[in-house]
């Protein structure tokens, strides 16, 4: 009778991170296929956000990188104006407003940011009186 053959760990601690890289290639492949439907400009930014990761691992990633360079060589959505939101201003007033929110959800709170604004006050302002009274 033979023993089964252990699975080396390395290939155990790998398989969830290759069924992640496997879900977020299959994203962006999927949000690529949108845009393009959508004739929408097919870029590294717009690709990250809507399909929830981060630009590191688009640019890093050969598969990733390269579903995005075959759709911007075909010129799909990049030269063509959006069809479902209007003028090229109003598209680029939408990327603009998506980016502060993303630049706002990333923003980390300092643990003063909590404080109201009068407890920023400085010692100076608290001891402050109105003209015409003194203090003797």
């Amino acid at each position: 009778m033979s023993t089964p053959v252990p699975v080396p760990r390395a290939a155990v601690a790998l398989a969830p991170r290759e069924r992640r890289v496997k879900d977020m290639l299959q994203r962006i492949e999927a949000t690529v296929a949108e845009l393009r439907h959508r004739h929408t400009a097919v870029t590294f930014q717009v690709v990250a956000r809507t399909a929830g990761v981060s630009r590191t691992f688009l640019y890093e990633n050969p598969e990733a990188r390269k579903l995005i360079e075959v759709a911007r060589e075909r010129g799909e959505g990049a030269s063509r104006p959006e069809r479902h939101h209007g003028s090229e201003a109003e598209t680029a007033w939408r990327e603009r407003a998506l980016n502060a929110e993303d630049r706002l959800k990333t923003r980390t709170r300092r643990s003063d940011d909590s404080a109201p604004a009068w407890a920023s006050c400085s010692v100076r302002s608290a001891t402050w009186r109105p003209a015409g009274r003194t203090s003797r």
